[in-house]
């Protein structure tokens, strides 16, 4: 069970660095530097199931400037 969880956290680690790299001009300058980001883009980019990264992310978020 902990190595489920310590692999749950990874993978939400590593969606995480990916919407900081995808969004870097929104974080550094503003909501009208935002781009479209969706599952598939993600699931794509890490090489996991878009329902894994679905899991992920459900009823998480983050706070932004």
């Amino acid at each position: 069970m902990l190595k489920s969880q310590e692999q749950r956290n990874f993978t939400l680690l590593r969606v995480i660095q990916v919407l900081v790299d995808e969004q870097v001009s929104f974080l550094i300058r503003g909501p009208e530097y935002m781009k479209p980001l969706n599952l598939k883009a993600v699931s794509d980019r890490l090489g996991l199931h878009e329902s894994t990264i679905s899991r992920a992310v459900q009823n998480k978020y983050i706070q932004t400037p």
